[in-house]
């Protein structure tokens, strides 16, 4: 067997950059499986059903069936195989065709993923009784009675028995194991009489599986005829005959026959790596470790940087579910982890991970709570789980989790990088006071908000900042403004203001709109409306068009836009990053010189005023993703970042020049280069 390194390198190149720690979302893609690709490309692999005298995407299907019991421990003479899109469709699947009674009763775990928490709503509609459980269920009176568990939280790692298995099964009741991890579960002495694994987290392609056990294959009713899975039907007279087996009926119309050939090579490459006992030994090694490393991550004011969310426990399997706290004891924002460890390649899990019964409890949040905060977080489009705090209160946590190619050096880059970044503060040095005066260089507007903009002399100044600028922001039919983070062609749009005009550019065309007195689109989302002034007419179909997304272009209330008006960085900052950095990336409003390196960024003494015009507040700025889009390409860079990071960031976060908001007393002013920001 080659060692883990050797295969590594050859199988999961990536890995020599990238820190991959969501294994409990996914398992990366190794080289054999890109190779495969290619092979069945040269190859002319065809549909399963072709009927082809040798059809190798049958083949690798069979083959496939096969090593996924070997993996569990388990035979096909045992369990039946049906693959499914994903896991979650494996339990969809499974909860359609149950065969369930007026006496019938669902027991899950609170512990459960949101897709097992579905079972209850087909159960429900279909007049089962219910029940949510902390621990193993009694069999409650009646048939078909129904339990169904985690191998282990997708949440905070938590294993539970797997003789849980066995004693439900031996008061007559039947078990479900949601066995979707990054190992494989041992069905070996406790055999569950369904199963569900994810492909996707076992192999790295996509794809999951229902097992089921023979001896319950009449516990499932019939599926629906459909292509694939018929012997015979009739048109005229609906006379049909679904096939024998119950992977046949279950796996109606084309099977992602590709994806399921790359998952085999996969899992071929994976039985490489170890058993699966072997990869769980090694893991639970380096788990112990790890820990034990962030645990010791103490702030200079003996406050710990880690709070595990629970607390762990030795029982606990390779997923870890964490928040980070400042020096002081406050949270650290997520927005900022998420930004650093994507600018130096960390692949982690931040939310809720789709377990509620797990997540909010441990995070001292009722049930009413959520659903107020849900409610009032609907208008963003967002689901409750992809939030991170609410009020700088936790909603979700950050979640490692570690697979089959994870190794201690791995965790140890991690535990670095966070104490470089995160421990009392970070490596930035105290900057002191704000020096001026400071001189504008160069103006910039911005009109359309996450878009490029352009290049003045001079400006108005209004009461709400520029004129014009960020007045206006793309949405898309689900209300959610489009941004270079959600699409990236967004960074190639070229907006610009001349007299009453509005004009946007891209791809070699352009449309001009009125800044005022414009036809307004009645029939739109309300999401879409309540951003304000909706566009009507063919700007929506040209932007539609050249972002490849459903737009609308909405003019909003400048009172609504922002305090904060404008952002702004000195020349001498700016030669602190890498040579021939694209400044347009940064969306400044103002270019300044005159000043220290990251002296705008100090602390301000007295009051200001640029122009003549009262400054009434000043702070540094957090730069974030749509700063590493390249305005020209739309192609996402943020390894420029780096250098600077190291040097200079905050808890984590890029700060780089300020924002700062004034008062013209409710006039317009002007404004232009030359002018400076001075003490009043």
């Amino acid at each position: 067997m080659s060692s883990l390194e050797e295969i590594r390198k050859a199988e999961y190149p990536q890995l020599e950059d990238v820190m991959f720690f969501d294994f409990a979302g996914s398992m990366p893609p190794c080289t054999s499986q890109s190779k495969k690709l290619v092979e069945l490309q040269m190859e002319g692999v065809s549909n399963p059903h072709s009927q082809a005298q040798i059809n190798r995407s049958t083949l690798d299907m069979e083959d496939m069936r096969y090593i996924i019991t070997d993996l569990c421990k388990t035979s096909l003479e045992t369990y039946e195989v049906c693959f499914t899109q994903n896991a979650t469709q494996a339990i969809q699947k499974w909860s359609e065709l149950f065969n369930w009674t007026e006496k019938s009763h669902f027991s899950y775990l609170i512990d459960d993923h949101n897709s097992i928490l579905g079972v209850r709503a087909m159960a429900t509609k279909k007049g089962v009784s219910v029940s949510c459980e902390k621990g193993l269920p009694e069999v409650k009176e009646g048939n078909r009675c129904v339990f169904a568990y985690p191998m282990q939280s997708n949440f905070s790692g938590k294993k539970y028995p797997i003789e849980w298995i066995t004693e439900y099964q031996n008061k007559g009741g039947f078990v479900f194991l949601d066995g979707a991890a990054a190992t494989a579960p041992d069905l070996s002495v406790h055999k569950p009489d369904f199963v569900c694994l994810s492909l996707l987290k076992l192999s790295g392609a996509h794809g999951g599986a229902l097992l089921v056990r023979r001896d319950r294959i009449d516990m499932l009713g019939e599926s629906v005829p459909a292509g694939g899975n018929v012997l015979f039907s009739c048109a005229r007279s609906g006379v049909y005959k679904l096939l024998p087996t119950l992977h046949q009926r279950i796996e109606a119309g084309t099977q992602s026959y590709i994806d399921i050939s790359l998952a085999l090579k996969g899992l071929e490459i994976r039985r490489k790596i170890g058993t699966e006992d072997e990869i769980k030994s090694r893991l639970s090694e380096i788990l112990s470790k790890f820990y034990n490393d962030l645990k010791e991550l103490k702030h200079n004011t003996g406050l710990p940087l880690v709070h595990f969310t629970p607390e762990r426990e030795d029982s606990y399997g390779p997923v870890f579910s964490f928040n980070l706290f400042d020096a002081n004891g406050y949270l650290i924002s997520y927005q900022d982890v998420q930004y650093l460890f994507s600018v130096f390649n960390v692949v982690a899990r931040f939310g809720g991970h789709c377990n509620p019964g797990s997540g909010f409890p441990a995070l001292g949040w009722k049930e009413e709570d959520i659903e107020k905060i849900a409610e009032e977080n609907e208008k963003g489009g967002k689901c409750l789980s992809s939030l991170c705090e609410i009020q700088g209160r936790p909603v979700g946590t950050i979640r490692i989790s570690f697979g089959s190619t994870t190794t201690s050096n791995d965790c140890d880059r991690l535990v670095a990088l966070m104490k470089h970044h995160f421990l009392n503060g970070g490596p930035c040095p105290p900057v002191g006071d704000v020096v001026v005066p400071m001189t504008i260089q160069r103006l910039f507007i911005f009109p359309v908000q996450s878009a490029p903009g352009f290049e003045v002399k001079e400006w108005k100044l209004t009461p709400f900042g520029l004129l014009h600028d960020r007045m206006w922001k793309i949405m898309d039919a689900s209300g959610v403004q489009l941004r270079t983070t959600n699409c990236t062609q967004v960074a190639t749009l070229k907006p610009t203001v001349e007299g009453d005009k509005l004009k946007l550019r891209i791809n070699g065309e352009e449309i001009a709109v009125p800044i005022d007195n414009f036809e307004e689109l009645a029939e739109c989302p309300e999401k879409v409306k309540e951003s304000g002034q909706v566009y009507k007419g063919e700007v929506n179909h040209f932007l539609s068009k050249h972002l490849s997304r459903c737009c609308y272009l909405v003019k909003c209330d400048p009172t609504k836009i922002g305090k904060m008006a404008f952002s702004a960085v000195t020349e001498e900052s700016m030669q602190h990053l890498n040579p021939g950095f694209d400044i347009w990336r940064l969306r400044i409003n103002l270019l300044l010189n005159g000043a220290p390196a990251f002296s705008e960024e100090g602390e301000v003494k007295g009051k200001l005023q640029i122009a003549d015009v009262p400054i009434t507040a000043w702070r540094w700025r957090i730069i974030c993703n749509t700063s590493s889009v390249d305005i020209e390409t739309g192609i996402s860079d943020k390894s420029i970042f780096r250098e600077i990071l190291n040097e200079r960031s905050r808890n984590g976060a890029f700060t780089f020049g300020v924002l700062f908001a004034t008062n013209t007393n409710s006039q317009i002013k002007d404004i232009k280069v030359g002018d400076k920001i001075t003490n009043m």
